[in-house]
């Protein structure tokens, strides 16, 4: 019975071999895909961008008026000389200024600076002496007082005003 049963069974039993060409076709698809996918990678996928420009205005009556005052010393023998020439000036300025009723908060300094002064004489630099100069910022929250505080400001000995 072993054997009936046996040849039986060999007759039912089904080998399956797979063809030859089947590991070759599932090669070249994977490949193909993944050579696919490294071109998708690699081109250029700008995004998408939305770009908007405006432009607004606004107009308003001033409330507050920034003035510039300063103060050029011209050429002195040495530089400790300019320094306290505009010292002096600047003082005085500020002083002046304060009188008007600015506050010490609005005042500030946008410049200060010492400058060598040369003459030039057949080719030779020949030292003129030293120049300084100082600048403030002066803010006026009240706009009525701007003509004074120009004018407290020239008289007390600022030679540059804007």
């Amino acid at each position: 019975m072993d054997e009936s049963f046996a040849s039986a069974q060999d007759k039912h039993t089904v080998y399956l071999r797979p063809p030859m060409w089947l590991p070759i076709a599932v090669a070249v698809i994977v490949g193909g895909m993944y050579i696919a996918g490294k071109y998708v990678e690699t081109r250029d996928a700008t995004p998408t961008v939305i770009s908007v420009n405006g432009e607004g205005k606004v107009f308003a009556a001033p409330d507050i008026a920034e003035l510039s005052f300063g103060v050029q010393t011209g050429p002195m023998r040495t530089s400790k000389e300019a320094v306290a020439k505009l010292k002096i000036n600047m003082d005085a300025v500020i002083a002046a200024v304060k009188k008007e009723g600015i506050e010490e908060k609005d005042i500030r300094n946008q410049q200060l600076s010492l400058n060598p002064m040369y003459d030039w004489n057949d080719g030779n630099q020949t030292l003129r002496g030293y120049e300084a100069i100082q600048t403030l910022i002066v803010k006026v929250r009240d706009l009525d007082k701007v003509g004074d505080v120009l004018s407290a400001a020239t008289n007390a000995g600022a030679n540059q005003v804007g």
